[in-house]
């Protein structure tokens, strides 16, 4: 037998080896059917399980609802409140206003009494 058919006489005999037959181990065909019917008996308890009142969608809606509500409320707040600020600052540019044509006007009569025509 030369090399090549030597080589190809071994490899066959590997194969043979690794394939061949061997037997299960005892209680295997036990544990299968007993773990496939622990996985079926899983699955039922999931699917029979009552289903719980999902209180967290009705809670998040209620919280964007006040949120939204405090949010706008506070916002109206701001407005209102700048409002008064700009009413008081034209009350205030409105005295001014005032007191300033007072002072010119007392200025204007003061020069017509010393006889200087004013413009």
């Amino acid at each position: 037998m030369n090399e090549i058919e030597q080589s190809e006489v071994e490899f066959e005999q590997e194969l043979r080896g690794v394939f061949a037959r061997v037997d299960a181990p005892r209680g295997l065909k036990e544990r299968i059917l007993a773990a496939r019917e622990s996985s079926a008996q899983k699955v039922l308890a999931i699917e029979m399980k009552p289903r719980r009142v999902h209180w967290h969608l009705p809670a998040r809606i209620a919280a964007t609802v006040l949120l939204t509500a405090g949010v706008s409320g506070a916002l109206v707040e701001h407005h209102y409140d700048e409002q008064r600020k700009a009413e008081k600052a034209r009350e205030q540019l409105y005295l001014a206003l005032q007191i300033t044509h007072h002072a010119f006007q007392h200025v204007q009569d003061r020069l017509a009494e010393k006889g200087q025509p004013h413009e």
